[in-house]
């Protein structure tokens, strides 16, 4: 519940809920304790928010910004996934989409009461995570930009959707059970593990250069913020001083340009990956076709594979000096 997406929750609870005990007085009072329950972690959220950022409603607010247009390339990422790589190389979702639909076809009529509301259930997630307007502007709607990390929301009841047929298979013929769910689980290991190769590049090679900068000494360091933010937070036996650490901020290599040329002395970093989940790979400070001045020097350059549109140019580290 610490974001806004979380609210989604209530509308599948409330109809659930509803659906099974009756919309009777003593029913309404009983979910009013829920409610207030929730009433009060969110009151404890709003809160911590309060005194650490002394903006409360921090949460939401953060997402003024953050919007996507819900349009056709909105609508389009998981039918996408369901067949293709996602634009990060990886058939994770798709995967995960693919036995939902298998399951589907196992249902009877004997089991379709069970099961049928626990897949509404997914339905109703899915649907209210991926396509509600999250906010509507000039009567167009909007949505998470990055929608796709919000999935997470959706997996609980699918897992025990799948986990019903599973179960099913068991009883009725383990021969089969066995092969086929040793199977399921070495392709879920292993996609799981595809589905970590971008973070497992983006935070090596950004720590590789974290560790570089430290050996350096107390010297002034210039980048992005999701790669200044990491210099604080990765621990490399040594404590860094916010003094000597400056964050910039642009999303064109001209813009980028026209930044790090207004550097007296001291390290910029360039290039190289940041974990797309999380940060916007526009904001990778990436110079493009940069004809460094006299006074910028290459002094390290990290792995040179690239990864579009991730990571467009090796990380770099180049010193400046008046």
């Amino acid at each position: 519940m610490n974001k806004p997406l979380g609210l989604f929750i209530l509308p599948v609870i409330s109809t659930f809920y509803f659906k099974r005990e009756g919309l009777k007085l003593h029913n309404f009072l009983r979910y009013s304790y829920f409610l207030t329950s929730l009433f009060v972690l969110f009151l404890l959220l709003f809160t911590v928010c309060w005194v650490s950022t002394g903006e409360p409603f921090t949460y939401f607010t953060i997402y003024k910004e953050e919007m996507g247009k819900i349009d056709r390339f909105q609508l389009s990422i998981y039918p996408k996934q369901m067949f293709f790589k996602n634009e990060f190389g990886e058939r994770l979702h798709g995967y995960h989409f693919y036995t939902v639909l298998l399951a589907l076809l196992f249902i009877r009529k004997d089991n379709a009461k069970e099961v049928l509301p626990v897949f509404a259930w997914f339905l109703m997630l899915f649907s209210l995570v991926e396509f509600a307007p999250h906010r509507i502007r000039n009567f167009t709607p909007y949505t998470a930009q990055r929608i796709f990390r919000y999935f997470v929301m959706v997996v609980p009841p699918s897992i025990i959707f799948v986990s019903y047929f599973w179960n099913k298979l068991r009883i009725h013929n383990k021969a089969i059970f066995s092969f086929l769910f040793v199977f399921y689980i070495s392709l879920s290991v292993y996609w799981c593990q595809d589905s970590t190769r971008i973070a497992r590049i983006a935070f090596g090679e950004t720590r590789t250069a974290i560790k570089y900068l430290k050996n350096l000494g107390d010297v002034n360091i210039y980048s992005d913020l999701d790669f200044i933010l990491k210099i604080e937070r990765l621990e490399n036996k040594g404590i860094y001083s916010p003094n000597l650490h400056f964050w910039m901020n642009a999303e064109t290599p001209e813009a980028w340009k026209e930044k790090f040329l207004s550097v007296q002395e001291g390290y910029v970093v360039t290039g190289g990956p940041r974990l797309p989940y999380y940060g916007c790979w526009r904001c990778i400070p990436n110079l493009g076709n940069f004809i460094p001045p006299k006074n910028w020097k290459l002094v390290k350059e990290f792995n040179n594979d690239l990864y579009p549109p991730w990571k467009l140019e090796p990380l770099r580290i180049w010193y400046v000096k008046r």
